[in-house]
């Protein structure tokens, strides 16, 4: 059992004065105790350091604070884990240890201010597995003659199979081999020794009494006799370890023999297996509360927006901008396995894939409603105030975004607004150093989920109804609660959102808007204008060509929703 020490160390601004005492500090805790395991962490503030290569960036401010910094850790025999930024694109955070192989990782979180929150995992108990049992061959006893005559016979019939692939040829030696040697050798199972080499009579004697005296201190919370037993426990126990080193292995080296040396090598071994993953009924357990947030929240979504080809958009895009945002927030920061496997098509996909299927059944489905009194059984009535809760028709969108200019400028209004609500769920957070699990972010899912249905149908209704000539309150007010949101987002951190976007995806971002640009002029200015000065076909009746009348009013529009409902009081 070794001391874990656990310390902090903070320099607002760098000075060598800080340096110098951090290291006597260290010297001092580890004066007389090598062994001691440490664990430094704080804010250095010292961001021009490379820990990769070990060397001071060029141009670095204060330079001889953090070089000395570095050598301190050299000296020490400290090394530093943490290796994500912890404020903007600046290691500031660090995390130092005596002992590397116990760290497993180290990331960076979203904090509660404008340094990230440096979470690092180690294993400081760790866990052993059981040496398995082996099977030991004793050749003093075997049967020499009959492997002799065997071996022989084994050559003879390898000489014979000359043009067979090694492979196979190499498979059948050993095989045979292992068959000889467990047909004719003895052999026992033995597992590995355990204790310690110096481990005597007399430390086992003291160790039993160590046990029984936690016990008796766990019962009567009296730790004093204990303690001062487990201190003479430790020095016996380093006292027969130093005599075994100077008396065995010295003389062993001295006679030639090197087991001696061995053994003691092989018991200074430390295996740091760490804690078992997390089963759940002998599965690792990989399914957390992000996964069927993201299944459930992109079926909801397809029943609001009732069209596969704007969901898979949206989910498409929003990947996008994760890309995009990633050195903004660290959450966006994920491999593309997780962003296109896990995400776009498993979450998003299987959600999007679901909400069709409910709005086929939606459409589909015959609404008759009666009053609650009319009905004459209990369970008829309670069956009516469940579907209370249900729509009185449902109404298919179709968005048709080429069909002219408005409404595919007001498609790209939509796909912008929703992006905008998705970002200002994942930026709040952050910024007003809201948890993931509080439910307030839940309450806030649940009341963007119900308006949003009932403004998504006032604008779908605006664009498709020609007796619809206002905008829906519904949509104005969720479309101003999400700009109050934004700006909420500007005023208390716009440190985070104006950090500059990498080049490549800078360029990337105005490739596919000019992209966008001239797509949407060729589409609705250039190639309508083509389109107008070619000849127009004509239809026949009853054998004599009728040529087709252009429409006098092209501003109506035709209500495309189809409502079943059938009611009856």
């Amino acid at each position: 059992m070794k001391d874990l020490y656990l310390a902090s160390f903070y320099m607002p601004h760098r000075n060598m004065k800080d340096i110098i005492k951090l290291k006597e500090s260290i010297n001092k805790l580890a004066d007389g105790n090598k062994y001691k395991q440490m664990i430094i962490a704080g804010d250095f503030n010292c961001p021009d350091i490379d820990w990769d290569t070990l060397i001071v960036k060029p141009g670095a401010q204060d330079r001889e604070v953090q070089q000395a910094l570095l050598d301190t850790s050299i000296d020490l025999g400290l090394t530093q884990v943490q290796r994500e930024p912890t404020r903007y694109n600046n290691l500031l955070d660090l995390v130092f240890t005596n002992n590397p192989s116990l760290c497993k990782s180290s990331t960076s979180i979203p904090g509660i201010s404008d340094h990230a929150m440096v979470v690092t995992d180690f294993d400081i108990i760790p866990h052993y597995i059981k040496q398995s049992k082996r099977k030991k061959y004793m050749f003093n006893k075997a049967d020499w003659d009959s492997i002799y005559k065997e071996m022989e016979q084994l050559s003879t019939t390898m000489e014979s199979q000359i043009a067979t692939p090694v492979e196979e040829l190499w498979s059948t030696f050993t095989t045979t081999v292992f068959t000889i040697i467990d047909k004719y050798t003895p052999s026992k199972v033995c597992t590995s020794r355990k204790s310690l080499p110096w481990l005597n009579r007399n430390l086992s004697r003291m160790l039993k009494r160590k046990i029984r005296l936690y016990k008796h201190a766990k019962r009567s919370k009296q730790w004093n006799d204990y303690k001062s037993f487990q201190k003479k426990c430790k020095k016996e126990f380093k006292k027969a370890e130093i005599n075994y080193i100077n008396n065995t292995i010295y003389q062993g080296l001295q006679e030639n023999n090197t087991k001696p040396f061995w053994r003691y090598v092989k018991s200074r071994r430390q295996e740091n297996i760490g804690i078992p993953a997390m089963k759940q009924n002998g599965a690792l357990d990989k399914m957390d509360g992000f996964v069927t947030t993201h299944f459930f929240g992109w079926w909801l979504k397809t029943l609001i927006l009732r069209d596969w080809w704007l969901c898979m958009v949206l989910s498409i895009m929003f990947e996008l901008l994760e890309y995009t945002l990633e050195h903004q927030l660290p959450n966006f920061s994920e491999c593309w396995w997780d962003h296109w496997i896990m995400d776009a098509l498993v979450c998003n996909g299987l959600g999007i894939y679901l909400g069709l299927k409910s709005l086929k059944y939606l459409s589909m489905k015959h609404y008759h409603w009666r009053g609650m009194w009319n009905i004459p059984t209990y369970r008829g009535k309670m069956k009516r105030l469940a579907l209370q809760f249900t729509p009185y028709s449902w109404t298919d969108f179709d968005w048709r975004p080429l069909s002219s200019l408005k409404r595919w400028l007001a498609m790209l209004a939509v796909i912008a607004i929703f992006l905008l609500a998705e970002l200002n769920t994942f930026y709040l957070k952050f910024v007003l150093w809201i948890p993931p699990p509080h439910w307030i972010n839940l309450l806030r899912l649940a009341f963007f989920l119900f308006m949003g249905a009932a403004a998504m149908r006032e604008g779908f209704q605006y664009l498709d109804d020609p007796t619809c000539k206002k905008f829906g309150r519904q949509a104005w007010m969720i479309i101003a609660i999400i700009i109050t949101e934004f700006l909420i987002v500007v005023k208390f951190d716009w440190k985070t959102i104006s950090k500059p976007l990498p080049p490549h995806i800078a360029y990337f971002w105005i490739l596919g808007l000019l992209l966008l640009i001239g797509w949407t002029i060729f589409k609705f200015y250039i190639y309508r204008d083509v389109k107008s000065d070619l000849p127009e076909k004509s239809e026949t009746s009853n054998g004599n060509p009728v040529p087709i009348q252009k429409s006098q009013n092209n501003g109506n529009r035709e209500l495309r929703s189809r409502s079943k409902v059938t009611k009856s009081n």
